[in-house]
């Protein structure tokens, strides 16, 4: 049997890899035998970069920068 996990974000919880981790463990703890896929997706908000960068095997990297009002922020890109 094949299983394929596709989450999204648990907002200010946990990112959508974390999730598929979570579940993959779980479904093979329960079925050992099962071949599990896991695809992270995001929806073009809050954890976009992250899931693209990941299925190109990037690598994630965050800067201090500056918001608009200049406060200092850490800013998360990919390459």
């Amino acid at each position: 049997m094949k299983v394929v996990l596709a989450f999204d974000s648990f907002k200010n919880c946990l990112s959508s890899p974390e999730i598929c981790n979570i579940v993959q463990k779980a479904v093979l703890k329960t079925a050992p035998g099962i071949e599990v896929t896991t695809i992270p997706l995001a929806d073009g908000g809050e954890g976009t970069a992250e899931a693209l960068t990941r299925a190109c095997s990037g690598v994630m990297h965050t800067y201090q920068v500056h918001d608009p009002l200049f406060r200092p922020v850490n800013a998360a890109w990919g390459l």
